[in-house]
């Protein structure tokens, strides 16, 4: 018997230009989950119509020596991303470029899935699998709103019925379920398909070493100054510890921090650093949640302004793993007093992803997946 072939949009469209670990490996650990349910699917390489890569509008790079060395760091990290692509992921055999293409050559499944990630938040009709006609076949796994509403142009757009043409939707945070419940849909809360399969997944994706030095491990993006993100108590930390410092700073974020501290891997190399650091501080949630699976203390510092909605991702799931406690606030304590009070049961953690699991099962079992 044929196995059933399930089409995924998600994000691939982000990360052709932008460099995003969790974008990426959010489909490569949702594939790897549908594989042990012998399901067979592929990312659909949707594009946008106009996109450019933004890492080459540093045009001003060129009085400053060090933005040469982010302008390169970032074009070889994009190349180790399609290489990553083509090597450990199934992607669709078509490129669409523009919705159009999509509509017009839509690829053949048994099923198509939108999500992980914040598929649902904006107004994008591929995200909500307008180009599907057979609604039966329309589901939603761990889709994000990135915020608590719907906005007036998703309003405008007539989102809410897109959403009600879904077979089955589930999503990422919590609070996705109650604005879901707001427009008449009822949605399963998940979890974030990094979290479905177990750490030999990724640990087979590199060759664990002993460090020469140990490090702390820094993941960083939307912010605008290192304050944001306590990055002088960070210093502090590492000074005192005798520890390294390992940065990864997504798009213009990396200009802010000294040269000597950023690095730009492939993939595989992002989960090796996740392996091997000591400990981790991050203020993204595929930073957070790559911490918890490979069990390092970490400490959350929440984004603010104008992305500060997108927190919700972060409580959501450290409530129900009951690790609140590593929500780190810098006008509070120090770093240092942070990290040495901070104790975490990884047995419950565990146990709780483990039980979570079990609703991601029942959720694609429902729909005969």
């Amino acid at each position: 018997m044929d196995k059933r072939k399930i089409s995924v949009i998600s994000s691939y469209a982000y990360i052709t230009i932008y460099n995003n670990y969790g974008a990426l490996l959010q489909y490569y650990a949702l594939e790897q989950y549908l594989k042990q349910r012998n399901l067979e699917s592929s990312w659909i390489r949707f594009r946008f119509r106009r996109a450019c890569f933004p890492f080459v509008q540093l045009s001003y790079c060129r009085k400053y020596i060090p933005h040469f060395f982010i302008l390169w760091g970032n074009l070889k990290t994009h190349n180790a991303f399609m290489r990553f692509c083509n090597r450990k992921i199934t992607c669709s055999k078509r490129t669409f470029t523009g919705e159009s293409a999509l509509e017009k050559y839509s690829p053949e499944a048994d099923c198509y899935i939108s999500g992980s990630d914040q598929v649902f938040g904006g107004t994008s009709e591929p995200n909500f699998l307008r180009f599907v006609r057979d609604n039966h076949k329309k589901i939603a796994y761990a889709a994000s709103f990135g915020r608590d509403v719907l906005s007036d142009e998703q309003i405008a757009a007539n989102v809410p019925e897109w959403i009600k043409e879904f077979r089955a939707v589930s999503v990422r945070e919590e609070s996705g379920v109650v604005l879901c419940e707001s427009i008449g849909v009822k949605a399963v809360h998940v979890l974030d398909p990094t979290l479905l399969v177990d750490v030999s997944v990724y640990a087979h994706l590199f060759k664990m070493c002993k460090q020469k030095k140990k490090y702390l491990r820094a993941y960083f993006m939307n912010i605008k100054s290192k304050r944001n993100v306590f990055y002088a108590d960070i210093k502090a930390f590492i000074d005192s510890k005798g520890y390294g410092l390992k940065i990864t700073a997504v798009g213009e974020a990396a200009k802010l921090f000294p040269v000597k501290y950023l690095c730009f891997p492939s993939p595989e190399k992002w989960i090796e650093s996740y392996a091997n650091a000591e400990c981790v501080v991050t203020n993204t949630f595929h930073g957070m949640v790559f911490a918890i699976i490979f069990h390092k203390p970490f400490a959350v510092v929440m984004q603010k302004g104008l992305t500060a909605s997108a927190n919700n991702r972060f409580y959501s799931l450290l409530r129900k793993l009951h690790l609140e406690n590593c929500i780190f606030d810098g006008e509070k304590c120090s770093i240092t007093d942070y990290f040495d009070n901070l104790h975490i049961d990884w047995k419950k953690v565990d146990d709780v992803i483990h039980e979570e699991r079990k609703k991601t099962d029942l959720f694609f079992s429902k729909v005969g997946l």
